[in-house]
């Protein structure tokens, strides 16, 4: 019983890790886009 709680806890921390893995991936990219964004609004102004 005891090893399966463990594998369970084992498989969670991993799956922690790949989502925060995501989420950092989507944020960058997020924060990339709106960046070229700006550059390309604020070269159009100009």
């Amino acid at each position: 019983m005891l090893r399966v709680t463990f594998n369970y806890a084992h498989l969670l921390s991993k799956i922690n890790v790949v989502m925060k893995l995501f989420v950092d991936a989507v944020t960058t990219w997020s924060r990339r886009e709106l960046y070229y964004q700006e550059m390309l609004s604020s070269s159009v102004v100009a």
